[in-house]
């Protein structure tokens, strides 16, 4: 399926701004389940400097700079995307138990594992304390698919966790979000990735946009998707991935547009 995106910014200030630099990570990513065609970012007021450049984990990243006086900025990024929803995405219905998703990540020096493993490690917004190892220790008992242990991991945190959108801050500490159940679609995420990486799983963070029929605003607008990494068991190629998503329980629908992974 063919889409075209638009996703507009708009910064409004109180007074004249004489300068800003600015990164823009807003370029939607080709990979096996989807296909960039077209994309462009405007930009106004015009820009005295723009460059692009490519991340450590493969993201488009844009840096810009306005150099003259001005009280708003607009940033609109229009892509045109083809999405295979059945490409890379482990089947919901697999019953490989998720303690042979973990030994599928160590058992071979591929370089889809090397990869992988760099996500089975805490990282600066991501850190698993023992009673987020506890929590998610739950819904991982021995021999269970991997599916149903990690849709029964994001209905738990989509059931125990207020979503309160003035509680945290962009960098309020995890351990924080997991004691007081509260927090954002950000916080649910790391909680998600922390809880997986703590039984030995591959977990990243995805930023997604999504597909609507109204606009929206605030989080609303877009989605952190949380995904985990699995060799395809059956067949030995590569990896699958199983997406979930915190705020659409317990997974997020197909018509979600991938714009880049990170560590988190």
């Amino acid at each position: 399926m063919r889409y075209r995106i638009t996703h507009r910014t708009a910064y409004s200030y109180s007074s004249q701004v004489a300068l800003c630099q600015n990164e823009a990570h807003l370029t939607p990513r080709s990979c096996n389940m989807q296909t960039v065609l077209q994309h462009k970012l405007l930009i106004s007021p015009q820009t005295a400097a723009y460059s692009e450049r490519i991340d450590f984990f493969g993201n488009h990243v844009a840096y810009f700079a306005v150099q003259q006086p001005h009280t708003e900025l607009v940033v609109t990024a229009i892509s045109e995307v083809e999405l295979d929803t059945d490409n890379g995405q482990l089947h919901f219905q697999s019953n490989a138990c998720w303690e042979e998703a973990v030994n599928s990540i160590g058992d071979q020096l591929t370089p889809a594992n090397l990869e992988a493993r760099q996500y089975l490690l805490d990282s600066p917004m991501v850190k698993a304390s023992q009673d987020i190892a506890d929590y998610a220790a739950v819904s991982f008992p021995r021999q269970r698919p991997l599916v149903e242990s990690v849709r029964d991991l994001m209905e738990r945190i989509h059931a125990d966790f207020t979503y309160d959108p003035g509680f945290t801050e962009i960098a309020t500490p995890l351990q924080h979000v997991f004691e007081h159940r509260r927090g954002v679609c950000q916080d649910f995420a790391h909680l998600a990735i922390a809880c997986l990486r703590s039984q030995g799983l591959a977990a990243l963070h995805i930023r997604l946009s999504r597909d609507a029929t109204t606009p929206r605003t605030g989080e609303a607008a877009g989605r952190r998707r949380v995904s985990c990494l699995v060799r395809r068991v059956r067949s030995g190629r590569g990896l699958a991935r199983l997406r979930s998503d915190q705020q659409q329980n317990p997974h997020a629908p197909a018509h979600h547009h991938r714009l880049g992974p990170g560590l988190r």
